[in-house]
Parts: structure tokens; sequence; C-alpha cells
């Protein structure tokens, strides 16, 4: 049986092979110029037919450094000793407050752990307006405020109007409680860290599972950064008629044309157009052989198993007809055995060898 298993696998793995030879090693897997063209006016249409959903001006949202750092996961980071403390919370007041107030701008971290212990009754009106916008503890001043869950910075109202100083990645949590964002801060929510990681590197195009995002070019002198962003239905729906679908570069998997962090791949439909007829009808041909093959090998198992019970039942059979005899023999030799005095030596050593031989049975 393990030889037949083993003899599958190895047909499968043959075939598999196969037709990784035929589709992907024996045709070059390198982009040319023509296929590099091609690539741009494909990028270049997608351009001029389709419309994307927004244009985010990021520097008109977060216009000096403190705010773009409310769009960079990297400072989102915990900088505090004891992270198990609740900052919306009053308790552990003043807890870890010499290393908070080592830091710069400590005067806001401590007017913070004045209002959350109750040593102030309300907070200055510009606290959430003016710099630093994070905490230590890794948490937006605007999300601390909302977590302490008091008027006005617990209502829809306040949060709306204060949106660029949560930062991005606080902005699914306050999804869930307030409801939609709505307009570009229902996108920057969707966006995962390495997303927002490019976008505050300012990377030219970034790919996510629900949104491509295009760097308008502006010159260098403005650092401007601005992307127009297109739905990834939309571009895989206007990819779909081309030979080519795109991802993500990964530096431990093949790429046929890497364009920047992105990768484009022929899709397996045009796969099979590259190939040749003759390499087509000879995988069709193995495939076919294959089958058969394997029919057979499912069918010998098949005919050995039920060859393997017929040979149980039998055996199950001729045990159990066997063995009422034997009982009826050792029954038969008890009652000799009890009068085994009475019988010559002769005849009790041939009673004797019977004994050992009905026994062994």
């Amino acid at each position: 049986m393990r030889l037949y298993v083993t003899l599958i696998l190895t047909l499968l793995a043959m075939a598999f092979g196969t037709g990784y030879f035929f589709l992907f090693v024996q045709g070059s897997y390198t982009a040319t110029e023509q296929d590099i063209r091609e690539i741009n006016e494909i990028k270049v249409e997608f351009q001029s037919k389709v419309d994307p959903i927004a244009i985010i001006n990021f520097n008109s949202i977060y216009y000096n450094q403190s705010l773009f750092q409310l769009l960079d996961p990297i400072y989102v980071m915990p900088q505090t000793e004891h992270q198990n403390i609740d900052y919306r919370g009053s308790e552990d007041c003043f807890k870890n407050i010499k290393s908070l107030l080592n830091r710069e701008n400590f005067e806001k971290v401590w007017i913070w752990e004045e209002y959350r212990c109750g040593k102030r009754k309300s907070l200055p009106r510009e606290f959430v307006l003016e710099p630093p916008y994070i905490h230590p503890s890794g948490k937006s001043y605007a999300s601390l405020m909302f977590g302490r869950n008091v008027s006005p910075y617990n209502q829809k109202k306040w949060v709306m109007a204060h949106l660029p100083y949560f930062h991005v990645t606080e902005l699914n949590t306050i999804k869930r409680m307030i409801g939609n964002l709505g307009g570009i801060y229902e996108i920057l929510e969707k966006l995962d860290s390495d997303a927002l990681r490019a976008v505050a590197k300012g990377q030219g195009t970034i790919l996510t599972n629900d949104y491509l995002l295009a760097r308008l070019n502006y010159p260098s002198i403005f650092s401007i950064v601005e992307y127009r962003v297109y739905l990834r239905d939309h571009l895989d729906n206007f990819l779909k008629d081309s030979p080519y679908f795109l991802h993500n570069f990964n530096k431990g998997r093949s790429c046929f044309y890497k364009d920047g962090p992105l990768c484009w791949d022929y899709n397996v439909k045009h796969l099979f157009k590259l190939a040749n007829k003759g390499s087509i009808g000879a995988l069709f041909l193995f495939f076919i052989l294959s089958l058969m093959v394997l029919r057979l090998l499912l069918a010998k198992i098949k005919s050995q198993r039920i060859e393997d019970e017929r040979r149980r039942l039998a055996l199950q059979v001729l045990t159990h007809e066997f063995r009422t005899p034997i009982t009826s023999m050792l029954l038969t030799m008890e009652k000799v055995n009890k009068r085994m005095g009475d019988l010559d030596e002769e005849l009790q050593e041939s009673f004797l060898r019977l004994s050992s031989d009905v026994f062994r049975l």
C-alpha cells in the first residue's frame, strides 16, 4: 500500500513539475524593451481612462513636521518605561512622571497629567491644536481626550472637527465608536502600517488591498506630498484584459518587471498564449497519461483492499469452525486426565503427546 501511495505522490509531483517547466522555465521570463514600453502604455492609458476617487494633498492636512508625525506609524511606539499605564484614566497618577518630564515640551505632558488626575478642571482651549500632538505613551492627545469620555471631547461633533489631530492608526477605532468618518479619512483609516509608512516617506506608488496611490510629480523644491487615489477593484478590472497583473514586489518571489515597489507579472491566460502549440500538446498528453496511470493505481489499490477483506473474512470463518472441535477435544482430555492413573505407561505417554499438540493448536 505504501508503495502505491509513493507512486501516486511521485506522479503528481512530476505532473506539476512538468507544467511549471512548460509554462515558466521553457520560455523567457525577463522583460524586454518592448514589454516595458507596453507596460508604460498601460499605465498612461489607465490614468487617462480611470478616474481617481480622490486626490489627497497631505501637506494641506499635515502642514508642519509635527503634524506629519500623525501620519507615520513609527511615532506611535510607546516611549515610556511603564507601558501598562492607561493615560486616559485617573489611575497611576504621576507614576513615571520624572521620565516623562525629561522629554521635550514636557509642559503639555504635565498639563495632561494634572487634568487626568483631577488636579485641573479643564484643558487650555488650544491644547489639542498645538504641538507636540503625540503623548509619550504613543497615543495622540486627541485620542486621550476622546478616551476620557468627558463632554465635549466624547461627542461626534468635536471628534469630526479634530480628526487631523488623531494619529491615522487610531482612525479605525474612532470609526467603530462614532460611525463613518467621511471624506479622505474613510480612505486613510483603511491604510495599513506599511502603506502609511510609504506615504510618510513620499513613495511614488503604493498598492494596498483596497487602493492604488499614485503620487503627483512636482518640482522637488516644493516638497509637496499629493496622491491620486484609485480603487483596487478599478485597477484589477482595467488589467483584466491586459497580459499583466500587478502586485507588491517581494524579494523572495520572481518578478517579470520591477516597477519601483511594484511588480508586473504575466497572468496565467497570457502564459498559455506564450507557450507554443507543441508544448501545450506535449503537456496535455502528459497529463492524460498521468491520469490513466493514476486511475490504474487507484484501481489496483481498490482491488488489493477487496482481496485483503476476503482473506480476513475467510480466516475469521476458519477460526470459528476450528474453535468448536478444539474445545470439544479439550473437554474430552480433561475427562481422560481424571482417570490418567488407570492407563498404562505407553498410553499415558501417547496421551501427553496428544495433549501437547491440542494445547498448541
